[in-house]
């Protein structure tokens, strides 16, 4: 999965273009490839523009300076520079290919600018991300919301994986509970549950009693193969090639499947019974090789 984390700095550029930049920011949005997009001082009417050109869902929560928003739109979509971040502020979170089962919200702080932390469940991944703009100044401020962040969204997940990213507004924020998953300066990402998902765990779960059994039918057919492979091996290096065994193999391969099947479904007598066919065709191949 490519989680992107983007501060927007309000819809500005640099140098200073005195229109309004949805357009562009929407159009470069979409080029990149990403499953989730973080977004931070985000304009709080581009959401949905910017989600509808990237072929994404939205979660949205407003920040700071949003009141008269509308005069303030009014400024901002002509002089985005003049009014810098009085034009208003959002955070926002695009999902492409999942869909948010649950959107989370926790206001951080209300000075000396509102803060809110909120978080998406991803239905398909199983997994909550959460996406957070830290107190710029003073820096133990930033230091604390990161800490809030990260104990809010242990709440909401519970058990589930998790990655926290955003703007930190500090480069090197401690998140208890989370391993830091790196990011650029003051982008940071920090996941939780995330590695035993996709690594090697010291002590895994327990397997279902299915799986066990599945597991025993694949070893028993790996160690049948070596014996079929050979003697099939054989023949053909002895130029055996007529129909019995080409209907042998045929046998023993769906006998196997069907070996397989049976085995994890627990079924004693049909997998014997599918065991055996698969072992007379091997006989057959064998003794058409010793009568030859």
């Amino acid at each position: 999965m490519l989680v992107l984390s983007w501060n927007l700095f309000h819809g500005r550029s640099v140098p200073d273009a005195p229109r309004s930049l949805l357009g562009d920011f929407a159009e470069q949005l979409a080029a990149w490839e990403w499953d989730v997009a973080l977004l931070q001082e985000v304009p709080p009417w581009w959401p949905p523009a910017l989600a509808a050109a990237s072929g994404a869902e939205q979660r949205t929560v407003l920040t700071s300076r949003n009141a008269l928003l509308p005069l303030r739109r009014l400024v901002a979509r002509r002089r985005p520079d003049l009014i810098k971040s009085n034009g208003g502020g959002s955070n926002a979170i695009l999902v492409r290919g999942d869909v948010i089962g649950v959107h989370a919200r926790r206001r951080l702080r209300f000075r000396p600018e509102r803060r809110v932390l909120h978080a998406v469940r991803l239905q398909g991944a199983g997994l909550w991300v959460a996406n957070v703009h830290a107190t710029a100044n003073p820096k133990p401020l930033s230091r604390e919301d990161m800490i809030e962040a990260g104990a809010a969204l242990r709440r909401w997940a519970g058990g589930a994986p998790a990655l926290l990213g955003g703007d930190a507004n500090v480069a090197d924020p401690a998140v208890p509970g989370f391993a830091d998953a790196g990011g650029h300066r003051i982008d940071r990402f920090f996941v939780r549950g995330i590695p035993a998902t996709v690594g090697y765990p010291d002590n895994p779960k327990p397997q279902s009693p299915w799986a066990q059994r599945l597991k025993k039918a694949h070893a028993n057919a790996v160690e049948n193969l070596v014996v079929f492979a050979a003697l099939v091996l054989a023949a053909n290096a002895l130029g055996i090639t007529g129909g019995a065994v080409a209907t042998a193999a045929i046998v023993y391969f769906w006998a196997r499947v069907a070996h397989a099947v049976v085995y994890a479904a627990g079924l004693p007598w049909l997998r014997t019974l599918a065991f055996t066919v698969a072992f007379f065709a091997q006989a057959c191949v064998a003794w058409i090789i010793l009568v030859r």
